[in-house]
């Protein structure tokens, strides 16, 4: 990539605990001709750097990048019956944070989300966010909203809890093949041992999930902890190393100690901003850290260390409103929206992602027997590719962990296009094994190899994708289409069940199933959207008894 005018150098630095290089974009000028040595220091952070620019053109391939700031923010039981008084100083809020994307905390109901979507997010600049669809649980909820333009929602899964749901957002930044898990949490509020013990409880049900992830996926956990201090169970189970090193989290600012009433860490204190009361939520000033995002080992690597900030919160405020004047922080108008808009302020960090050309976008992958049972039939299709020589097929079994590539099985690609491809690769005479695993190996024109994630196939009753124990969604097909689309589910006990598809904006277009599912029974519902604007669509299952999943699905008209 040969480039003029400023560029994206990524610089590693060692976080002090995890020993992981920390990521930092730098840019330089256009006009500068000489060699530059740059020195920063930040709280335990030391990178020496030696960067020599040149006016010339860039020989070879360059890595850049992009970065993507992520917030959280309890928007305090938003709508309420006060939105339309708190929704110009949210405009403030988020207009000057000006996040990539934005988990809230506290949401009441589908209509408070699209009015927070359309009166708040999109209302200086039209479409400018996006919504994932909302998820109805108990109490108050999470929701998630971000610009299409720089990231892309991938699909949502949630967490029950005795109290709140736990959602488990999937986000990819464009033009990076990283794929993001994003868990929002809203713990038990309140002092006291059984509080704690409360907090214990949830966070014991997201752990669980954190060490099912395969070792080095990138996640962050963020919202509101309500946690007082370092030594709490919930937190010291979270950053612990546990059972499982690849589920356990950390703390980018790795502050120890009791952070609430403790001025000592009055610069990360996010509740409350107001000293009176008036419209509901908590008082007091700013004196408790309940608001934070914490990393996984990876996503440590890639924070911008001084970027991660409780929004408007000078150090200075300590018991006080966030908006007694001076604030150093924000401007005063930001001061006093913070101050009127939410008994929380936000958290925000940025986070460095490489950019990726990305050899193909896979849109579906499944596999099953044929009509004789006698073959296993797989198919897959891309929306585009790039140098695409084709691909192989790999599988293995149940007993045997080394994937082999088999033979014939070569399928050739469309080198590059913008146009959706389908293929198909049929395996005859299958083994006696009761599930196979199978994978696309997939070539550059160079001779690159990259590897999709492993399907299963279940050669008795002809099920593909691996699956839940308990219900299953399938990533509908064709995908992407033209016309209709088949998406299929099933449940391991009889339960009431919801399949409804939304827009981009999160709204509810179609609702092609709601009812009883028999057990076991693979339902197959056809989705006909030749009545709707082509585009990004999602469709959401929800299941009584097992939770609830959203998928993505492509429309081309």
């Amino acid at each position: 990539m040969t480039q003029f005018g400023s560029f994206a150098i990524l610089l590693p630095a060692k976080h002090h605990r995890t020993g992981v290089p920390i990521s930092q974009a730098f840019l330089r000028s256009r006009h500068a001709r000489l060699p530059l040595v740059t020195r920063k220091l930040f709280s335990g952070y030391v990178a020496i750097l030696a960067v020599v620019l040149l006016l010339v053109p860039a020989i070879g391939s360059a890595q850049s990048f992009d970065t993507l700031r992520i917030a959280t923010y309890n928007i305090l039981n938003y709508p309420g019956s006060t939105s339309a008084v708190r929704n110009p100083e949210f405009r403030k809020v988020i207009h000057t944070l000006s996040p990539d994307v934005l988990v809230v905390q506290e949401l009441v109901s589908a209509a408070g989300q699209n009015e927070f979507l359309s009166s708040v997010l999109n209302a200086y600049t039209p479409n400018l966010y996006a919504a994932a669809p909302f998820n109805d649980g108990p109490d108050t909820d999470n929701g998630l909203f971000y610009k299409p333009a720089r990231c892309e929602f991938l699909g949502a899964t949630y967490l029950s809890t005795p109290l709140r749901d736990i959602a488990e957002y999937v986000v990819r930044p464009v033009n990076s093949t990283t794929s993001l898990r994003i868990y929002s949490v809203h713990l038990k509020a309140s002092t006291g041992t059984t509080n704690e013990q409360a907090r214990l409880q949830e966070v014991t049900i997201l752990r669980n999930r954190l060490d099912s992830l395969p070792s080095g996926t990138p996640f962050l956990i963020l919202g509101d902890f309500n946690i007082y201090s370092s030594a709490e169970p919930a937190f010291q189970l979270l950053t612990s190393t546990g059972t499982n090193a690849a589920g356990q989290a950390f703390d980018p600012l790795n502050l120890s100690g009791s952070w609430g009433s403790n001025p000592a860490f009055a610069p990360y204190h996010t509740q409350s901003p107001r000293v009176r009361s008036f419209g509901g939520g908590s008082t007091g000033g700013m004196d408790d850290r309940f608001d934070m995002i914490l990393t996984s080992s990876t996503m440590a690597g890639r924070i911008v260390p001084s970027s991660y900030i409780a929004y408007g919160n000078d150090g200075n405020h300590y018991n006080d409103s966030i908006n007694r004047l001076p604030n150093a922080a924000v401007p005063d108008s930001v001061a006093n929206a913070l101050h009127a808009a939410s008994d929380h302020i936000p958290v925000a960090a940025k986070f460095v992602f490489e950019r990726n050309v990305v050899p193909i976008q896979l849109a579906y992958f499944n596999g099953s027997l044929n009509a004789r049972a006698d073959s296993i039939v797989l198919r897959w299709g891309t929306v585009s590719e790039t140098n695409n020589f084709g691909f192989y097929v790999q599988k293995r079994t149940s007993t045997i962990e080394q994937w082999w590539t088999i033979e014939h099985s070569f399928v050739p690609g469309h080198g590059t296009t913008l146009e959706p491809q389908h293929y198909r690769f049929a395996e005859p005479n299958i083994p006696p094994a009761a599930t196979l695993f199978y994978r696309l190996q997939q070539l550059d024109l160079d001779g690159t190899a990259h590897f999709t994630e492993g399907i299963a196939v279940n050669t008795v009753s002809s099920v593909s994708i691996t699956q839940p124990t308990t219900a299953f969604l399938s990533q509908n097909y064709p995908n992407p289409s033209n016309a209709q689309t088949v998406i299929e589910f099933r449940v391991a006990s009889s339960d009431a069940v919801s399949l409804t598809v939304f827009d981009m904006l999160g709204r509810e277009v179609r609702r092609l199933f709601d009812g009883d599912a028999a057990a076991g029974t693979t339902y197959r519902v056809k989705f006909d959207a030749s009545d709707l604007a082509g585009g990004v669509y999602f469709y959401r299952f929800v299941s009584a008894q097992h939770g609830s999943a959203t998928r993505r699905l492509v429309y081309l008209k």
